[in-house]
Order: C-alpha cells, then structure tokens, then sequence
C-alpha cells in the first residue's frame, strides 16, 4: 500500500515537473495575485487596467480591444479587474503568504489540490473495502489506491497547471474532504454532529472555490437531512434531527452569505460570479444560453467515446480533437460549441469505468428484493447512493455546457473511479462464492485497471508534449 501511494506521488512530480523533478515549471499566479489584493484589503486585483481598454465603447469584443494589453483571465468592472474564480485558494494563499512572504504560482495548488484529492479518494476507499469486503485479500487496497490517483483527468491536469486547474481541483478537494467527514458521523449508530459541522465547513469552501459544486452539495445536503429524519422517526427523538441538521446548514448558510456579499460587492448582484464581465471569452453575446439540452449528446461522445490514435513513437498515444460536427443529421448542435483542447473519451481512456454500473444495479436489485435489511446494508447502499448522486449532480449540468475541456471532468471523475472500484469489488467478493468465476473475474477486472492506469499516463504525457520539452 506504501509502495502505491509512493508511486502515484512520484508520478505526480514527475507530471508536474515537467520530467524536471525538482525545477517546477511556472505557469499563471491568478490566485497569488488575488491573495496579496486581499492582504491590501481590497477584492480588485492590484492591476490596473490600460487606459485604451476602459475608453473602448466595448471593451468585451475580442475585435475592438485588439493589440491592447488585458490580463486574460480576468473580468473588467466599472475600471477595476477582477477574478471569476472562487476565492477560497486565495483566501488560503493570503493566509500562507503572511507568514511566508513569497510568490506562489497556481501549479503549487493544482499539486496539493490533486495530491489531495488522490489522499482523500484512497482513504475512502481502503476505509469502505475494510468494513465492507474484508474477505477480499490486502493487495486490493494497492489496487484501489493506483486507480484513484491515476484514472481520470488529473495525471493530464498536472501537465497544464493553471489557473482552470487550481480552481476545478481545489472545488473537488473541499466536496472531497467534506465527503470523508460525513461518512464517520453515522459509522457507529450514533450520529456525530462534530462530523456534519466539519463537512458543511469544508463544502462552504468547496462552493467558494467552484460555484458548481453547490449541485453535488445541494444532493448530499438532501440525503444527509433524509437520513436524520429517518433517525428522528425512528427514534421519535426529534433532537436527532434538530441538532445535527443545525450543525451541518449553519457554516452553509455563512457561507453562502458571505459569497453573496462577495459577488454583492464586486459586481452589485449576489448572484453575479464575474463571468458576464469576463474578457477570456465574449459570453455577454450568449450569456443566457450556455447551459442548453442540446449540447448533452455532443458532449456525451466528447466525454465518453472520442477516440485517440495510434503511433509508432513513444509515447505512441495521440490525443485528438473533440468532434464539433453534429453526430446525426436530424441533430442541431448549438452554436457555439467550444472545445479546449484535445479531449479523450473516458472509456477509451478509461475502460475501468464500466464497472462503475455494478453499484447502480446492485443498489436496484436491493431495492426490489424484499425482507429487512441489516445496518450494514443499509449504510453501504446510502454511501453508493451519496456516490452515484454526487456523481449525477455534477455530470448532468455539465453535459448541458457549451464548453467541453478534459479539466472539467475534475467535477464528476472522484466519485466515478470510487464507483467502478467498489463496483469491481462487489463483483469479486460475488465470485468468491462461485468456484468457476472465482479466479478469473477479479483477474478481468485488475487488468482492465491496470490498463486504464497505463492509458491514463500515456495519454497525460501525449496531451502536452511542449511541456516536457517536446514539440
């Protein structure tokens, strides 16, 4: 288990070096730049905008501000820059830069954010196999680790740590962290409200960090109330209703007023992040519209099925470019549709995921089947109901985005890779029962895993090759 865990930080600093190891490439300090704003007591970045820019009539066409300097990832309002991104990472930063007065670029963040997630992700993960499949042997837990830290978009993140990056990895990490402290406050049949107050603090900095992770919030909110309730009747004790649910919404609601306050007093709406006023992409011409059903089946084949290619160099992976052409004639995809980057389909990147299915179909085929269920049970169906609707939360509003990016995967892959791991155990520890399956199943599955894992870095190297020194 050391080895594995040793394995895939290693595999991180080599990503993120560059192959440099000790030298880290720098890339952009959005965060950094915010940070020493609020250590100034001020939410405008301290760059000033260039003249020609604010006498513009409208400085948001990418035509009429050509050839005038702009910070690129940033929003302009009534004379003033500011970022669209959460600032909870800035919030951190102003707080490390205090007492270590020194710059620091948004690829320190992306590592700690990734390297976290992958910690987070295999503590869950060993924690589950442990109670629930302790008759499957030891090296699973080896397995699961590996597949959590290098399946999914976080290896090829590494290779393009910027400012997108550290904010989609710093949301995963605080719903992640708040994640791993629900699960403890109903281990033991008694519900500890400790636990719910340290997880609606981390998920208050998870919306902070990333608005859209308000959505698998929002679900895991509704089935941690449904389950207090339950508890309640139950129990007829509505204090174990009462008090926990305060304990879990009070850091919520906090939070959410102080986000409000924030947009509130940048842009003088509570419900105004920044993107309207953002100068990276002119969305003031479509603002209304990006979010739409019409991208879902684009998105769908971009996400899950675009192919990569073959060559006969190393490393012998190519990325392609999403597919933009409507997939069926009758189909019209919305305009416009921008896709960053290359992209690779998660199954074809990832054939792991398959058995993320096998939780769904087991927690269905639980449903019907009649007769009481044991504690264990039950608290092993709510965790994949958690994990399947967090999923779901992130997945479905992102299919509906006009824009497609492998980093956006950040939002939904934790939750799916835990998934196809448990998904993968449930199917061995099936098979242990059964003589003729029981060897070569598991054997099925590690390997689709260990392929997968092999995919992923190949691919993550393939996607930025300038990044290691290669054009």
């Amino acid at each position: 288990m050391v080895i594995a865990i040793a394995a895939v930080i290693i595999t991180y600093v080599g990503l993120i070096s560059g192959g440099h190891w000790i030298y880290w490439p720098k890339t952009s300090n959005y965060y950094d730049q915010l940070a020493a704003a609020f250590q100034r007591g001020q939410l405008a970045l301290l760059a000033k905008p260039d003249p020609s820019l604010l006498a513009l009539q409208n400085p948001y066409d990418p035509q009429q501000r050509a050839n005038i300097p702009f910070v690129m990832d940033a929003s302009l309002y009534k004379g003033r820059y500011y970022l669209y991104f959460g600032p909870t990472p800035a919030l951190l930063l102003a707080i490390i830069k205090y007492l270590v007065p020194l710059e620091i670029g948004d690829q320190y963040l992306v590592f700690v954010f990734v390297a976290g997630i992958f910690v987070l992700q295999s503590f869950l993960l060993i924690k589950i196999r442990r109670r629930f499949f302790g008759n499957l042997p030891d090296w699973m837990d080896a397995l699961a680790i590996l597949a959590a830290g290098l399946i999914g978009p976080f290896t090829r993140m590494l290779v393009h740590p910027w400012i997108y990056e550290a904010a989609l990895s710093g949301g995963q990490f605080f719903f992640l962290a708040g994640l791993t402290c629900v699960f403890p406050a109903f281990e033991q049949g008694k519900i500890k409200a400790r636990w719910l107050l340290a997880a609606g603090i981390l998920w208050a900095g998870s919306a902070a960090a990333r608005i859209t992770e308000s959505f698998p919030i929002a679900f895991m909110v509704f089935v941690i109330l449904a389950l207090l309730a339950w508890e309640a009747l139950r129990s007829k004790s509505y204090s174990r209703l009462i008090l926990p649910a305060g304990t879990l919404l009070t850091p919520l609601a906090i939070g959410g007023a102080v986000l409000a306050w924030y947009n509130y007093a940048r842009f003088g709406s509570i419900f105004e992040f920044g993107l309207y006023y953002q100068l990276a992409y002119n969305l003031q011409s479509f603002y209304h519209t990006m979010f739409l059903r019409g991208y879902i089946p684009q998105n769908l084949y971009n996400y899950f099925l675009n192919p990569f290619s073959i060559s006969n160099s190393f490393p012998f992976l190519v990325p392609q470019n999403g597919n933009k052409t409507p997939l069926f004639p009758f189909y019209g995809l919305p305009k416009p549709y921008v896709i960053d980057g290359v992209i690779t389909g998660l199954i074809c990147a990832s054939p792991f995921i398959v058995f993320a299915a096998v939780p769904i179909l087991s927690l269905i085929a639980s449903r019907i089947k009649r007769g009481a269920k044991s504690s264990e049970e039950g608290l092993f169906n709510w965790i994949n109901i958690s994990l399947i609707g967090s999923f779901l939360a992130a997945f479905i509003p992102l299919m509906m985005f006009f824009y497609a990016a492998t980093r956006y995967e950040a939002d939904f892959a934790p939750s799916l890779t835990m998934l196809a791991v448990i998904g993968l155990w449930e199917i061995s520890s099936w098979a242990g029962n059964r003589t003729n399956l029981q060897k070569w199943l598991p054997a099925f599955g590690t390997m689709i895993a260990i392929l997968s894992i092999i995919l992923n870095t190949l691919i993550a190297f393939a996607s930025h090759l300038t990044w290691f020194g290669i054009s």
